[in-house]
């Protein structure tokens, strides 16, 4: 299998910058940095394994330091795990386990969609949906309001949480105003308008 980094792409250039910084912090005693294909968490809601030869302070702040940085430059977040060499276990799942099942994603899809409409009714404008395994923003559903206030924000929140421990796939959502041109484009491009 060939590694493939697109320069273009913020979750490579997120995760070359993290493994930098982190090179750089710790030298010798980092082993590698394992990331996931597009930023998709892989175990337990991370996205990269950081595999050093032994975890002390030094090693927590360092990582804690680099995922801060790269986090506040890139538009994507290093949710990482530190973990020693010795831990073949934890790295095997990482390179092995397939991201997500997204087997019910469509699914999912339908669902979320109805619960918004009931909760947010007028409020709500439209739903874009990506295909899946597609994340914009570490986004696959674009949710357009007519103005984001708490109490939408909430609604929405508490039905992604609902459809997410319902079903395999997770729906990653984002929500903007409908004024918001140029992040509905980008989502229009390649996703399902609702």
């Amino acid at each position: 299998m060939a590694l493939v980094i697109n320069l273009r792409s913020d979750w490579w250039l997120s995760l070359y910058e993290f493994t930098r910084i982190l090179h750089h912090k710790l030298g010798d005693s980092l082993i590698m940095v394992i990331g996931s294909q597009n930023g998709e968490p892989i175990l337990n809601d991370t996205n990269t394994l950081v595999v050093v030869r032994s975890i002390d302070d030094n090693v927590k702040l360092s990582a804690a330091e680099a995922a801060l940085k790269v986090n506040d430059k890139f538009k994507n977040t290093i949710s990482y795990m530190i973990t020693t060499e010795d831990d073949k276990e934890t790295i095997s799942k990482f390179i092995h386990i397939s991201p997500e099942d997204w087997s019910d994603y469509e699914d999912a899809l339908r669902e979320f969609k109805q619960l918004l409409k009931e909760n947010l009714g007028d409020e709500l404008t439209s739903i874009i949906a990506l295909p899946k395994g597609i994340f914009i923003n570490e986004s696959n559903v674009l949710v357009i309001v007519n103005e984001i206030k708490n109490d939408v924000r909430l609604k929405v929140a508490k039905a992604a949480l609902e459809v997410n421990d319902k079903f395999k796939s997770t729906i990653s959502y984002m929500i903007v105003d409908k004024g918001d041109h140029d992040i509905i484009s980008k989502f229009r491009e390649i996703g399902q308008v609702n």
